[in-house]
């Protein structure tokens, strides 16, 4: 079944929005990355996107990484958003990428 079609349908559901579509397409092995609270900070302290809806964030990480990627880059991404690029106070000395990212650089 075609991404599109599913995605209608399953948001048509109360109660299920964007995100927990992406996860179960992506369950099923379907090329999308899912974004959460940590993947779009993360994402747009890094450069990667500017926008700030759900479907803008998405569609730019989705230009940067290759489908069979998407998935890893989302877990990654919520995990360095968990562990060092908090919310509250991140961690930008110990981050891996602090030397390609543009927060890091703008407050350094």
């Amino acid at each position: 079944m075609a991404r599109r079609p599913v995605r209608r349908e399953l948001t048509a559901v109360r109660g299920i929005g964007y995100k927990t579509v992406d996860v179960l397409l992506a369950s099923f092995g379907y090329p999308v990355l899912p974004v959460d609270t940590h993947v779009k900070r993360v994402a747009r302290r890094l450069g990667l996107s500017g926008s700030s809806s759900y479907m803008g964030v998405r569609r730019d990480l989705e230009r940067v990484f290759r489908p069979e990627a998407r998935f890893e880059a989302h877990l990654l991404l919520i995990k360095l958003g968990r562990e060092v690029c908090k919310a509250r106070e991140p961690r930008c000395r110990e981050c891996p990428l602090n030397d390609t990212c543009a927060y890091y650089s703008a407050r350094a």
